[in-house]
């Protein structure tokens, strides 16, 4: 025979929550209630959600999970339930569905695992779920009689203890119910509902809602909800091999050193070169024509073993492409080279191990002689080339060197989102170490950490025909300081650089031209002139000490001889490990004076991972409005919303993430705080337009490193597209109406202004010295 129903009994209502001296609530106000309840429209599955996190917080204590709360939704939908909790308890006796739904709650292999114990046991856990507290002697008494008397179960029991209660009971059962809606609304994507599955990631979360009472602040105990949330999801990121943004630390936790003059003179020392072995007389002949005779070796076979992969070759004169050309399998490669033409090369490393690509200079004379640059010819006019060699290493340093290579490797398919606006790299989504920069998560693995204090090298450089004037230390350790305040600024103290500098200009043994340098942006071999520089220094300098290397060269160099210096963005082995990023400089980064540090802090962008946001340095798409669009501007500098949230330096609580299909014609409001302050405001809005597309606003205000004109601070709003690399435009500007300047410093919305992107529409609502409201709709 089913149990026989108490919740007519008044006696039963009143001691329901028993042992509270403030308790009101009435059997009447209760069916007063109810017959509101009762003419109410038709219900939606989503009109269910409270009372079923009601019901998982008063029987497991926790939150509703996505799929249980959808689940259970449609399940009291189905049965015609009430969507209130005392409805429910009423309902229960009649309804057969509904009797069926809430009992499936104590029968599940959760409940088991809780409640092994007796009905006291239950009891207890009932009220410290419910009340945060211990139940009173009499009520714990009339509940456990009730369940060994078998007159309910113990899901029914649930339900009729917090249809019972009254007084501040209600305001804690309100506020955890709040609080579990507000963390189940938060498992967004698809890594976060994973890490909240399981009896282990249950328990956590319990004990995070045990912490809610009636006087707890649910809009600050949303960052407590987040920090589990983003820890739930780190747990099972880990243990799946996949990688999701790591939750960020507080702002102002990196601290600021000042720059260090190394105690150590440092010399540059060649490494001993193994002599090339000699041509083989056995190679296949040379076609008619050839004045480039090749042949190429493996640099670890002391016999001479030929390297059977190719070259890259092009015509630095003609400012030609890059074209592949094959070797034969003993070694040979022959090409007919254009008079008076200067052309490089570069030798291909086979795959696997750890050997380098290594670049060659060649000259051709009028009369079509080949000559390569600091190489001698053989007697037949064969020239033996070959790729570069690490320097030995430890068992444990070519651990470390492959760990590298494997993270380099890593496809953003082992990514998972925490945000739907957390769009996807679609430029190299299988990547290498030639992947070195992105727009699209996830930031590129193998740059500079986002957080934290980075250790960092600067090493003065200069050569036979440039020498460095002065002291180094005196010339670098300003614009340490620059690049170290801008770049703690730009992460709101989450990260601090820590500068050591050489004291002494290094000679370098040779002059730029050994590398092809020019006054050209892109011209020369950086990789092989950064390799030898290693390594002339390895065992001078520690190497593996340091997250980013600085080669600078003097004030003095000439345009011409070295016009332009890059980020380091690929890896150079070393006997302790490897530099993979930092920068290298030429005499760009003092063609204005006091700007050399934007110079500096624009490469560590690359660092970082960070694009060139405009069109192929020639034209400009996102304008003068960060420093990786424009790093010569002196005016507004500041890293953009999107490149800090791409780095973490944004967390997704100071992210107003809006998906597209969210939006009403109405709109949706968000006060954005000053993208510049250091504080816990919402710093950007953002509307996913596609799967590779994002719509970002963010309000700029004269502050910081953003020097804005007056009546051009307003809500900078842009777009970023996945699908485009670097220099190729991904970054644009969505300019106000009437805006003209060239370099969009006139872009920023005011108040009272609207644009449109591809059906969204944004407004600006409100402006002041303390940030802009923005309003969000869809047409």
């Amino acid at each position: 025979m089913r149990p026989r129903h108490l919740v007519t009994s008044l006696a039963l209502l009143s001691l329901a929550a028993c042992g509270d001296s403030t308790q009101t609530t009435t059997g009447a106000q209760q069916s007063r209630s109810f017959a509101t309840t009762s003419i109410a429209v038709a219900p939606l599955a989503a009109d269910y959600h409270r009372v079923v996190q009601q019901i998982y917080v008063g029987y497991f204590g926790r939150p509703a999970d996505v799929g249980g709360l959808d689940w259970h939704a449609k399940v009291l939908l189905a049965a015609g339930a009430p969507t209130d909790i005392a409805g429910i308890a009423r309902a229960y006796d009649s309804n057969a569905a509904l009797r069926a739904e809430i009992d499936s709650f104590g029968t599940s292999a959760e409940s088991a695992a809780l409640y092994p114990g007796d009905n006291g046991q239950f009891i207890d856990a009932l009220y410290r779920n419910l009340f945060n507290r211990a139940a009173d002697p009499a009520g714990k008494a009339f509940w456990v009689k009730a369940l060994d008397d078998k007159l309910m179960t113990r899901a029914s029991a649930a339900i009729q203890l917090m249809s019972g209660a009254g007084g501040s009971d209600v305001a804690i059962i309100g506020n955890k119910t709040s609080a579990a809606g507000a963390f189940t609304g938060l498992l967004a994507m698809p890594v976060q509902q994973e890490g909240y599955s399981g009896l282990a990631a249950n328990a956590v979360v319990r004990g995070v809602l045990a912490e809610v009472g009636g006087g707890t602040d649910l809009a600050a105990f949303n960052a407590t909800l987040r920090t589990t949330i983003a820890g739930l999801a780190a747990t099972v990121a880990h243990s799946k091999g996949w990688d999701i943004v790591p939750q960020a630390p507080a702002m102002n936790s990196a601290t600021l050193k000042a720059p260090v003059i190394l105690p150590l003179q440092v010399v540059a020392r060649p490494p001993a070169q193994p002599a090339a072995p000699p041509v083989p007389a056995t190679l296949a002949a040379a076609p008619a024509g050839s004045n480039l005779k090749l042949w190429l070796y493996d640099p670890r076979s002391s016999a001479g073993a030929a390297l059977a992969t190719g070259i890259f070759l092009r015509n630095v004169t003609a400012n030609g492409a890059w074209n592949f050309v094959a070797a034969g399998a003993d070694g040979s490669l022959y090409q007919q080279l254009a008079s008076g033409a200067s052309y490089e090369f570069d030798v291909v490393e086979p795959q696997g191990g750890a050997l380098q690509r290594r670049r060659y200079q060649a000259s051709v004379s009028g009369a079509g002689a080949v000559v390569l640059q600091d190489q001698n010819a053989d007697a037949n006019g064969y020239y033996a080339v070959t790729v570069g060699m690490p320097a030995d290493v430890t068992a444990e340093v070519k651990l470390r060197q492959e760990a590298l290579r494997l993270l380099a490797e890593r496809p953003v398919s082992s990514f998972r989102p925490t945000s739907q606006c957390q769009l996807l790299d679609a430029v190299a989504p299988q990547r290498s170490f030639a992947t070195d920069l992105s727009a699209g998560f996830p930031k590129v693995r193998t740059r500079l950490p986002s957080f934290g204090q980075l250790r960092s090298l600067i090493i003065p450089v200069d050569f036979p025909e440039v020498a460095g004037q002065g002291d180094p230390g005196s010339l670098f350790t300003p614009l340490a300081n620059e690049v170290r305040d801008f770049f703690y600024k730009q992460s709101y103290g989450r990260l601090a650089f820590e500068f050591d500098i050489l004291p002494n200009w290094v000679r370098l043994p040779f002059n730029p031209s050994r590398y092809g340098f020019t006054a050209v942006n892109g011209s020369g071999d950086f990789s092989a002139y950064r390799n030898d520089i290693f390594a002339m220094l390895d065992g001078q300098v520690d190497f593996s000490r340091y997250d980013a290397v600085y080669i600078l060269v003097p004030k003095e160099m000439p345009m011409a001889k070295m016009g332009y210096g890059p980020a380091i963005t690929g890896p150079s082995w070393t006997s302790t490990g490897y530099v993979i990023n930092g920068a290298t400089g030429g005499a760009d980064m003092y063609l204005q004076p006091g700007n050399e540090w934007r110079w500096m802090a624009h490469e560590t962008g690359h660092a970082f991972g960070l694009h060139d946001e405009d069109l192929d340095h020639r034209t400009q798409t996102l304008g003068h409005w960060g420093i990786m669009a424009m790093n010569w501007s002196r005016n507004a500098i500041e890293n953009v919303g999107w490149d800090r949230y791409l780095l973490g330096w944004l967390p997704e609580e100071q992210v107003a993430c809006l998906p597209k299909e969210t939006l009403s014609s109405a709109g949706t409001s968000v006060a954005l705080a000053p993208l510049v302050r250091q504080d816990a405001g919402t710093k950007a809005a953002m509307v996913p337009l596609s799967g590779t597309r994002i719509l970002v606003m963010e309000s700029r205000k004269n502050e910081g490193y953003d020097r804005i004109a007056a009546g051009n601070e307003g809500v900078l709003v842009y777009t970023v597209d996945m699908t485009l690399a670097t220099l190729k435009g991904g970054y644009r500007t969505v300019r106000r109406p009437g805006s003209i300047d060239p370099n969009f410093e006139d872009a920023a919305l005011r108040s009272g202004e609207s644009v449109s992107v591809d059906g969204v529409t944004v407004t600006v609502t409100a402006s002041g010295k303390d940030g802009d409201t923005v309003r969000i709709s869809r047409q």
